[in-house]
């Protein structure tokens, strides 16, 4: 649907976008003083009707289209990156942290959250004489139940784990437009309902930390490494849960979904973290727990990209860890 709806100005915009940040890039590694060669090109995709000679790179594309591969590296070595080590194979500059599920327990938060909200709006149907249109619960959100219907676990690829917060609208509005809502009051409900959920989220507060994360952050900052946190929920969410989890001053930006045109897959926000930190991405490590988030530093021309959860789910992936702790050394020295 994006290609169909791109026109002349659109492309032209994209490219002095592009020539924007090669700028920005060059003038970080004048700054950085380092010697670089062209290595990789990106494979473009013409628009089916453009008829004339502008260099186009279709957005709907380039993420998976990214010729940029990440490099395997062994726990050793990579620790060694991590902590800037004279003879590291990488230069690193900055981390940048997916939020949820990989700062903080997933299931502790966000499984509350979707069970309170699931719970109401189940509850708003049965109230209206109308009943749930889809027999299989763990199949609306991606997440998976106990006996007693309450969440345990998740989807890492789902709209729960990789969405925005408005795919989790759409996605819960239509089962209420199946149910037998307008699509216009489904919606108006959903949000409603959110947003009640959301004021309780502020009182309950069910904030769990990832084991080692703040060790390993810590030993980061010690390491001299600019972070941040990019993430597919909004920047005033994501503030309020990295300040709840006691991390707002280890951080240096965090940037939500709302603040790029795209999220992940797409490259965009590791492409401002970078912007915003003045660091180049091929010297920038991106953590998370979904293949969304390798595949957004593949997009971004990242070298490494560290994956923490269970080695299947990542294709494409630096190093795969189970948690903070494996990438931690005694008072952050090798």
């Amino acid at each position: 649907m994006m290609a169909d709806t791109l026109g002349t100005t659109k492309q032209e915009r994209h490219v002095d976008l592009t020539a924007s940040r090669l700028q920005r890039g060059e003038s970080l590694l004048q700054k950085q003083k380092v010697n670089t060669s062209p290595s990789s090109s990106i494979e473009c995709e013409d628009f089916a009707n453009a008829q004339h000679s502008l260099p186009t790179v279709d957005p709907g594309v380039e993420a998976a289209g990214a010729s940029n591969q990440l490099l395997k590296l062994n726990a050793m070595e990579l620790i060694r990156c991590l902590l800037r080590a004279d003879d590291a194979s990488i230069r690193v500059d900055a981390v940048l942290f997916d939020k949820d599920g990989t700062l903080l327990d997933f299931i502790h938060m966000w499984g509350w959250w979707a069970d309170e909200l699931l719970r109401r709006f189940r509850e708003a149907l049965e109230a209206e004489g109308l009943t749930w249109a889809e027999p299989d619960i763990a199949g609306i959100l991606g997440t998976i139940h106990n006996e007693e219907g309450r969440i345990v676990d998740y989807d890492v690829n789902g709209p729960l784990a990789m969405g925005t917060m408005n795919d989790v609208y759409a996605v819960l509005a239509w089962q209420g437009y199946r149910a037998g809502w307008s699509w216009g009051k489904s919606s108006r409900i959903v949000r409603e309902l959110a947003a009640h959920v959301d004021e309780v989220l502020e009182q309950v507060r069910p904030v769990k930390a990832i084991a080692g994360v703040e060790a390993f952050i810590e030993q980061c900052r010690h390491a001299g490494l600019k972070l941040g946190v990019v993430t597919a929920d909004e920047t005033v969410n994501a503030k309020k849960h990295v300040e709840w989890m006691g991390l707002s001053s280890l951080m240096d930006i965090i940037i939500g979904s709302d603040q790029v045109d795209r999220g992940k897959p797409f490259p965009d926000m590791v492409q401002l973290a970078c912007d915003q930190l003045g660091v180049l991405p091929e010297h920038t490590v991106v953590i998370g727990d979904t293949n969304g988030d390798m595949m957004m530093a593949q997009a971004a021309d990242c070298k490494l990209a560290i994956g923490i959860g269970q080695p299947h789910i990542f294709p494409e992936v630096t190093a795969v860890i189970m948690s903070f702790t494996e990438l931690l050394t005694e008072k952050g020295e090798l």
